[in-house]
Protein backbone atom coordinates (compact mmCIF):
# COMPACT_ATOMS: atom_id res chain seq x y z
CA UNK A 1 0.00 0.00 0.00
CA UNK A 2 1.00 3.44 -1.03
CA UNK A 3 -0.12 6.39 1.25
CA UNK A 4 -1.63 8.91 -1.16
CA UNK A 5 -1.27 12.83 -1.21
CA UNK A 6 2.59 13.20 -2.53
CA UNK A 7 1.89 12.92 -6.57
CA UNK A 8 1.79 15.94 -8.49
CA UNK A 9 -2.01 17.09 -9.15
CA UNK A 10 -1.80 16.19 -12.76
CA UNK A 11 -3.66 13.82 -15.47
CA UNK A 12 -0.94 11.11 -16.74
CA UNK A 13 -0.41 11.81 -20.01
CA UNK A 14 1.43 9.98 -22.95
CA UNK A 15 3.18 10.42 -26.54
CA UNK A 16 0.94 12.27 -29.05
CA UNK A 17 -0.80 9.64 -31.38
CA UNK A 18 0.11 12.17 -34.34
CA UNK A 19 -3.27 11.57 -36.12
CA UNK A 20 -4.80 15.53 -35.25
CA UNK A 21 -8.32 13.65 -34.03
CA UNK A 22 -7.23 11.26 -31.24
CA UNK A 23 -4.31 13.57 -29.88
CA UNK A 24 -7.42 16.06 -29.78
CA UNK A 25 -9.92 14.03 -27.93
CA UNK A 26 -7.64 11.93 -25.33
CA UNK A 27 -4.68 12.48 -23.00
CA UNK A 28 -2.43 10.51 -25.82
CA UNK A 29 -0.65 7.28 -25.35
CA UNK A 30 -1.03 7.47 -21.68
CA UNK A 31 0.24 4.82 -19.23
CA UNK A 32 -1.18 2.11 -17.69
CA UNK A 33 -3.81 2.54 -20.10
CA UNK A 34 -5.58 -0.11 -23.07
CA UNK A 35 -7.13 1.16 -26.09
CA UNK A 36 -8.86 -1.46 -28.31
CA UNK A 37 -8.40 -0.65 -31.99
CA UNK A 38 -11.25 -2.53 -33.55
CA UNK A 39 -12.56 -2.44 -37.28
CA UNK A 40 -13.90 -5.23 -39.58
CA UNK A 41 -11.58 -7.03 -42.13
CA UNK A 42 -9.43 -4.42 -44.58
CA UNK A 43 -10.45 -1.48 -42.43
CA UNK A 44 -6.93 0.03 -42.31
CA UNK A 45 -6.61 -1.14 -38.52
CA UNK A 46 -2.76 -2.73 -39.18
CA UNK A 47 -2.04 0.62 -41.22
CA UNK A 48 -3.22 2.83 -38.51
CA UNK A 49 -1.02 0.89 -35.72
CA UNK A 50 2.00 1.08 -38.47
CA UNK A 51 1.09 4.99 -38.58
CA UNK A 52 1.02 4.92 -34.43
CA UNK A 53 4.29 2.96 -33.95
CA UNK A 54 6.04 5.14 -35.97
CA UNK A 55 5.15 8.00 -34.51
CA UNK A 56 6.12 6.62 -31.26
CA UNK A 57 9.61 5.71 -32.40
CA UNK A 58 9.98 9.76 -33.60
CA UNK A 59 8.89 10.75 -30.26
CA UNK A 60 12.13 8.68 -29.04
CA UNK A 61 9.34 5.76 -27.31
CA UNK A 62 10.94 2.07 -27.55
CA UNK A 63 7.99 -0.44 -28.49
CA UNK A 64 7.15 -4.12 -28.67
CA UNK A 65 5.10 -5.15 -31.57
CA UNK A 66 3.22 -8.19 -31.81
CA UNK A 67 2.11 -9.50 -34.89
CA UNK A 68 0.64 -12.74 -35.60
CA UNK A 69 -0.92 -11.66 -38.91
CA UNK A 70 2.03 -11.35 -41.14
CA UNK A 71 5.78 -12.44 -40.54
CA UNK A 72 8.39 -9.66 -39.66
CA UNK A 73 9.61 -9.12 -43.01
CA UNK A 74 6.35 -8.60 -44.69
CA UNK A 75 5.51 -5.80 -41.31
CA UNK A 76 9.40 -4.39 -42.13
CA UNK A 77 8.26 -3.84 -45.93
CA UNK A 78 5.04 -2.26 -45.02
CA UNK A 79 6.90 0.31 -42.39
CA UNK A 80 9.81 0.85 -45.50
CA UNK A 81 6.56 1.80 -48.01
CA UNK A 82 5.70 4.18 -45.46
CA UNK A 83 8.67 5.65 -44.83
CA UNK A 84 10.04 5.83 -48.29
CA UNK A 85 6.32 7.17 -49.51
CA UNK A 86 7.06 4.85 -52.03
CA UNK A 87 4.16 2.64 -53.52
CA UNK A 88 4.12 -0.98 -52.84
CA UNK A 89 3.51 -3.24 -55.73
CA UNK A 90 1.33 -5.96 -54.32
CA UNK A 91 1.42 -8.36 -56.92
CA UNK A 92 4.41 -10.23 -58.73
CA UNK A 93 2.58 -9.22 -62.05
CA UNK A 94 2.63 -5.30 -60.79
CA UNK A 95 6.21 -5.65 -59.84
CA UNK A 96 7.58 -7.26 -63.17
CA UNK A 97 5.59 -4.45 -65.15
CA UNK A 98 6.43 -1.51 -63.40
CA UNK A 99 9.43 -2.55 -61.18
CA UNK A 100 11.41 0.16 -58.54
CA UNK A 101 13.01 2.89 -60.35
CA UNK A 102 16.72 3.24 -59.35
CA UNK A 103 15.48 6.81 -57.25
CA UNK A 104 12.33 4.55 -55.66
CA UNK A 105 15.28 1.54 -54.67
CA UNK A 106 17.36 4.44 -52.65
CA UNK A 107 14.88 5.86 -50.98
CA UNK A 108 13.92 2.76 -50.02
CA UNK A 109 17.09 1.68 -48.60
CA UNK A 110 17.02 5.14 -47.13
CA UNK A 111 13.83 4.24 -45.41
CA UNK A 112 15.04 0.58 -44.37
CA UNK A 113 18.24 2.90 -42.70
CA UNK A 114 15.92 4.64 -41.00
CA UNK A 115 13.99 1.68 -39.48
CA UNK A 116 16.87 0.03 -37.95
CA UNK A 117 17.49 3.49 -36.18
CA UNK A 118 14.44 3.35 -34.38
CA UNK A 119 13.98 1.52 -30.66
CA UNK A 120 11.29 -1.24 -32.42
CA UNK A 121 11.19 -4.95 -31.31
CA UNK A 122 9.02 -7.22 -33.22
CA UNK A 123 8.07 -11.07 -32.45
CA UNK A 124 5.77 -12.51 -35.29
CA UNK A 125 4.21 -15.59 -34.10
CA UNK A 126 0.83 -17.38 -34.57
CA UNK A 127 -0.79 -18.61 -31.67
CA UNK A 128 1.32 -16.30 -28.88
CA UNK A 129 0.10 -16.13 -25.44
CA UNK A 130 -0.77 -13.18 -23.37
CA UNK A 131 1.70 -14.89 -20.85
CA UNK A 132 4.55 -14.77 -23.26
CA UNK A 133 3.97 -11.24 -24.45
CA UNK A 134 4.07 -10.23 -21.02
CA UNK A 135 7.24 -11.91 -20.65
CA UNK A 136 8.89 -10.52 -23.66
CA UNK A 137 7.37 -7.04 -22.50
CA UNK A 138 9.39 -7.37 -19.15
CA UNK A 139 12.29 -8.31 -20.10
CA UNK A 140 12.61 -6.05 -22.45
CA UNK A 141 11.41 -3.34 -19.63
CA UNK A 142 14.33 -4.19 -17.73
CA UNK A 143 17.53 -2.11 -19.46
CA UNK A 144 15.44 0.62 -20.75
CA UNK A 145 11.60 1.72 -20.46
CA UNK A 146 8.83 -0.04 -22.93
CA UNK A 147 6.42 2.86 -23.85
CA UNK A 148 4.24 1.36 -25.97
CA UNK A 149 3.11 -2.39 -26.70
CA UNK A 150 0.70 -3.12 -29.74
CA UNK A 151 -0.79 -6.49 -30.10
CA UNK A 152 -2.15 -7.13 -33.75
CA UNK A 153 -4.27 -8.97 -33.13
CA UNK A 154 -6.35 -10.50 -30.43
CA UNK A 155 -8.39 -13.40 -32.05
CA UNK A 156 -5.47 -14.81 -33.05
CA UNK A 157 -3.86 -15.04 -29.99
CA UNK A 158 -3.05 -18.32 -28.16
CA UNK A 159 -4.60 -19.85 -25.32
CA UNK A 160 -8.24 -19.54 -25.84
CA UNK A 161 -11.32 -21.79 -25.17
CA UNK A 162 -12.67 -22.31 -28.63
CA UNK A 163 -16.17 -23.26 -26.59
CA UNK A 164 -16.34 -20.01 -25.10
CA UNK A 165 -14.34 -17.59 -27.10
CA UNK A 166 -15.90 -14.35 -25.56
CA UNK A 167 -14.92 -14.81 -22.12
CA UNK A 168 -11.34 -15.92 -23.35
CA UNK A 169 -10.80 -12.69 -24.88
CA UNK A 170 -12.21 -11.07 -21.77
CA UNK A 171 -9.66 -13.05 -20.32
CA UNK A 172 -6.68 -11.86 -22.30
CA UNK A 173 -8.31 -8.46 -22.49
CA UNK A 174 -7.83 -7.89 -18.91
CA UNK A 175 -4.25 -9.46 -18.41
CA UNK A 176 -3.44 -6.99 -20.90
CA UNK A 177 -5.04 -3.96 -19.49
CA UNK A 178 -2.88 -5.55 -16.09
CA UNK A 179 0.56 -5.35 -18.26
CA UNK A 180 -0.32 -2.04 -19.02
CA UNK A 181 -0.27 -1.01 -15.31
CA UNK A 182 2.44 -3.03 -14.03
CA UNK A 183 4.85 -1.93 -16.93
CA UNK A 184 3.38 1.18 -16.55
CA UNK A 185 3.18 1.59 -20.60
CA UNK A 186 0.64 1.84 -23.04
CA UNK A 187 -1.22 -1.45 -24.79
CA UNK A 188 -2.92 -0.91 -28.19
CA UNK A 189 -4.85 -4.53 -28.69
CA UNK A 190 -6.30 -4.79 -32.24
CA UNK A 191 -9.58 -6.21 -32.99
CA UNK A 192 -11.91 -7.96 -35.48
CA UNK A 193 -15.63 -7.00 -35.17
CA UNK A 194 -18.81 -8.87 -35.94
CA UNK A 195 -19.97 -8.19 -38.94
CA UNK A 196 -23.26 -9.42 -37.89
CA UNK A 197 -26.14 -6.96 -37.84
CA UNK A 198 -24.17 -4.04 -39.17
CA UNK A 199 -25.60 -4.15 -42.35
CA UNK A 200 -29.42 -3.78 -41.13
CA UNK A 201 -27.84 -0.80 -38.45
CA UNK A 202 -27.09 1.26 -41.80
CA UNK A 203 -30.77 2.73 -42.74
CA UNK A 204 -31.45 3.74 -38.70
CA UNK A 205 -30.77 7.61 -38.63
CA UNK A 206 -31.45 7.10 -34.76
CA UNK A 207 -28.24 5.21 -34.19
CA UNK A 208 -26.05 6.95 -36.29
CA UNK A 209 -22.78 9.31 -35.32
CA UNK A 210 -20.92 12.16 -37.52
CA UNK A 211 -17.33 10.90 -37.39
CA UNK A 212 -14.93 13.81 -35.99
CA UNK A 213 -13.26 14.18 -38.91
CA UNK A 214 -15.21 14.20 -41.70
CA UNK A 215 -18.79 14.67 -40.10
CA UNK A 216 -20.16 11.81 -41.89
CA UNK A 217 -22.75 9.86 -40.76
CA UNK A 218 -22.09 6.02 -39.88
CA UNK A 219 -23.63 3.32 -37.89
CA UNK A 220 -22.58 3.24 -34.04
CA UNK A 221 -20.51 0.72 -32.89
CA UNK A 222 -21.97 -1.49 -30.75
CA UNK A 223 -20.57 -3.29 -28.33
CA UNK A 224 -22.59 -6.56 -29.66
CA UNK A 225 -19.94 -6.17 -32.54
CA UNK A 226 -16.99 -6.82 -30.32
CA UNK A 227 -17.68 -10.54 -28.97
CA UNK A 228 -20.89 -9.92 -27.72
CA UNK A 229 -19.25 -6.71 -25.19
CA UNK A 230 -16.43 -9.44 -23.91
CA UNK A 231 -13.83 -6.79 -25.18
CA UNK A 232 -15.67 -3.63 -24.34
CA UNK A 233 -16.24 -4.73 -20.84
Amino acid sequence: MERLGYYPHEQPTGMDWKVPVLDMCTMGMAPGQLTILAGGSGEGKSMLCAHIVRAAVAQGGRVALFTMEMGNPEYQSRLVTAVSGVQRRKSKREAENNPYSPVEARLMDDATGVIQGWDLHSKSRGGITVGEIAANVKTLDVDKHVDLVVVDYLQLMGGQDQDNQAGSLKAITGALKNLAMDVGCHVIAVSQMNRAGRGEMRGRDSVKLSCLVTDEKFPLPLKEYLMGGAIEN
